[in-house]
């Protein structure tokens, strides 16, 4: 332990020297302030003894300059002083002391009050070190963040998000979000649009959009029909994420050729159908369990065909738009989002985006939320 003393008087620094100098410490002198700041900035002490009344500069200046120069390591300015109690006390608090000694000194009180401020500066030292790794962990984490980030939202910008076809918004709880939508053309004309909800949201969710997101537009461009393409993606999930982490999504094709619709649902909620002219509304339940759960043996890659009907659209959703809570903690549900399509809206998507947000308020959302208007209208010809 290094220990810096600052007296003027020269008897009283040997004093203090030969006592600490027994006692294994390493002694820095210094006779006025100005010297104990040069002192403190050579030496880095682990604690100072500081007389009060010196010339040059005092000891209240001095232990200001040292408290600045030290920053955050906790470094104890004990006076030595004598000064009446009362008075030293309170001034060599508002200088940035931390203690005082009276003279004539009791050296067992001053050896008492000296490990008691080095076992706080030791405390000190280590919340320091745990700070600076937990700032090294957050930037690192950052970087890997930003990492995860950049090629996320790279993939992303792939899908052909059409608004004469597609309408869409998406509500991530964190920086990363754990639906998912792709959409892609072939060469034919039709279209192929990807919606997902992985368990959980935040960075663990988007990690596996990842391979998702390579298989859907190699497999699409290679004009690879639905079956094999969903197959693909439940095998990729299965083999690379933890059990835990599963799919719940919708694959559908638009074949404006055929006036069909293809489509593969597991896990998530039904799809809603909406005829423009009539105002009806039907449901196309999920068939399937979600992607990454059965073996290549047991999935069911069966898909469901449907005629098109040009007058109608179809909304997709994720399970957080329904189970969004207000300020009185009820859900939002199914019944309150079909009361939306019974009272036959103009343009219920945007009815739908107003409604859920004016019931949730200004309560913290909880999941990932997307919702999608598909248009079974051909978008127009670039």
């Amino acid at each position: 332990m290094k220990i810096l003393i600052v007296d003027d008087n020269r008897a009283n620094r040997k004093l203090l020297e030969s006592y600490f100098s027994t006692a294994s410490y390493n002694v820095i002198e210094a006779d006025d302030g100005e010297l104990a700041v040069d002192r403190y900035r050579e030496h880095q002490p682990d604690i100072v003894l500081m007389d009060i009344m010196m010339p040059n500069m005092d000891g209240y200046e001095a232990a200001k300059q040292i408290k600045a120069h030290a920053g955050q390591v906790y470094v104890p300015v004990i006076y030595v002083t004598a000064l009446k109690p009362e008075v030293a006390l309170t001034e060599a608090i508002e200088a940035g002391g931390d203690d005082f000694v009276s003279k004539p000194i009791n050296f067992e009180i001053l050896k008492a009050k000296l490990e008691a401020h080095l076992r706080i500066r030791e405390a000190s030292k280590k919340m320091l070190d745990m700070n600076t790794q937990l700032q090294q962990h957050n930037r690192h984490m950052q970087q890997e963040n930003d990492l995860v980030e950049h090629i996320f939202n790279n993939a992303l910008s792939k899908s052909y998000l059409d608004e004469s076809f597609i309408r869409y918004h998406i509500s991530s709880v964190s920086a990363f979000n754990g639906d998912i939508l792709l959409a892609e053309k072939r060469e034919d004309g039709s279209t192929c649009v990807l919606m997902g909800d992985f368990t959980g949201h935040g960075l663990c969710a988007a990690v596996g959009s990842l391979p998702v997101i390579k298989v859907f537009f190699t497999m699409v461009k290679k004009g690879l029909p639905l079956n094999q393409i969903i197959a693909e993606i439940n095998t990729t999930i299965k083999m690379l994420l933890p059990a835990n982490i599963f799919l719940c999504a919708t694959l559908i094709e638009l074949n404006y050729q055929k006036q069909q619709i293809e489509l593969w649902s597991g896990g998530l909620p039904p799809i809603i159908v909406y005829n423009q002219t009539s105002k009806a509304c039907r449901k196309i339940k999920s068939q399937h369990m979600p992607l990454g759960i059965l073996s290549d043996n047991d999935f069911s890659d069966e898909i469901s065909v449907f005629v098109m009907n040009r007058n109608e659209k179809m909304y997709l959703y994720t399970d957080g738009i329904t189970e969004v809570r207000d300020a009185q903690g009820q859900m939002y549900g199914t019944e309150r989002l079909d009361k939306v399509f019974e009272a036959a809206p103009e343009d219920a998507f945007n009815v739908l985006v107003e409604d859920q947000q004016v019931f949730r308020g200004d309560v913290p959302q909880t999941d990932d939320m997307t919702l999608i208007e598909l248009s079974l209208q051909p978008p127009a010809l670039s």
